[in-house]
């Protein structure tokens, strides 16, 4: 089984390309970064032009199943504001229609706890695990567990890894949970 995943953000998404063979070389990860575009409708369109491209790959034929991560459904006080979960939400929508126009089959979605879950992965709240998000915690996790021989680039001038990064692991997790997970 070929699963395909998608972590859709407004600022950068994740894209991975999971098979049920354990091994590096049967996982494709990818993302599209929309720092360039200005409207919401710009980054549609970019990014159904690299699913297009992606697509037409070899290692990206007969993908049997496409899952993406739930957006979030409930405001969280200081991290994100009405406007921007609507355009989150908006956002998601677009990016859904244009991967189940592409690949011909409807998503099926998930939540990152979910996901994060059935990839075995147990997340401690903020403060018990030293201040650190759940995204970094998956980050870690999969750091040292399935992605452990991938060698994430760094920012310019910093020890940091490249923002992009997270999201490729998120979409990684909701990838891999897509294996044997149905929606149900």
């Amino acid at each position: 089984m070929k699963v395909l995943g998608l972590d859709v953000s407004t600022a950068i998404t994740g894209i991975a390309l999971v098979a049920d063979v354990p091994t590096l070389s049967h996982i494709r990860l990818e993302h599209v970064s929309f720092e360039k575009c200005k409207t919401i409708w710009e980054k549609a369109d970019l990014f159904e032009t690299t699913l297009k491209n992606l697509l037409q790959q070899s290692d990206f034929s007969s993908i049997d199943r496409l899952i993406i991560e739930d957006p979030a459904k409930r405001f969280q006080t200081g991290k994100s504001s009405i406007n921007t979960l609507m355009t989150l939400v908006r956002f998601n929508g677009l990016v859904s229609m244009i991967a189940r126009s592409l690949l011909n089959m409807d998503p099926i979605y998930i939540s990152a706890s979910h996901a994060r879950k059935l990839c075995g992965m147990k997340m401690l709240p903020k403060k018990k695990a030293g201040g650190l998000s759940q995204k970094q915690q998956a980050f870690n996790w999969m750091s040292t567990h399935d992605l452990k021989e991938i060698t994430w680039p760094k920012k310019k001038r910093s020890e940091n890894i490249v923002d992009y990064a997270y999201d490729i692991v998120d979409a990684y997790v909701v990838a891999k949970s897509g294996i044997t997970y149905n929606g149900e």
